[in-house]
């Protein structure tokens, strides 16, 4: 788990993957690039959803961030940066409403990539 946030009005912790799961990658196509999202409940501690998201074209997620209590900026990356003496390439922000989304829970890697949750990029820039 990578990114983690909670709602604003304190009652759900949502958390993003980092990279796919070894279950999506081996499945290959659009599974290798679905990331899960969890919910969970922080007043009964359980998982409320699950939720798909599909990279762009980033490797990775580093950052989830509540605007409100179904809206999120998602931040996808390369894994490159000044650290490593590597420049990074790629850096864009998304926005996802889970709102309207579709549950993913107990799909599997391509059917769950083909509800992923719709996103709109936000920013780009080159580092």
């Amino acid at each position: 788990m990578e990114g983690l946030a909670i709602t604003p009005d304190g009652t759900t912790l949502v958390g993003i993957m980092q990279n796919a799961l070894i279950q999506d990658a081996a499945e290959g196509g659009a599974a290798a690039n679905l990331l899960r999202i969890v919910t969970i409940d922080r007043n009964a501690g359980k998982v409320t959803h699950q939720y798909a998201y599909l990279l762009t074209t980033g490797t990775g997620v580093s950052e989830l961030v509540a605007i409100n209590n179904h809206e999120f900026l998602v931040d996808e990356r390369d894994g490159k940066g000044r650290a490593a003496q590597n420049n990074a390439k790629v850096k864009q922000l998304f926005k996802i409403d889970l709102a309207s989304a579709i549950d993913v829970s107990g799909m599997d890697g391509l059917t769950a990539a083909a509800n992923a949750v719709p996103k709109s990029q936000t920013r780009f820039w080159t580092l």
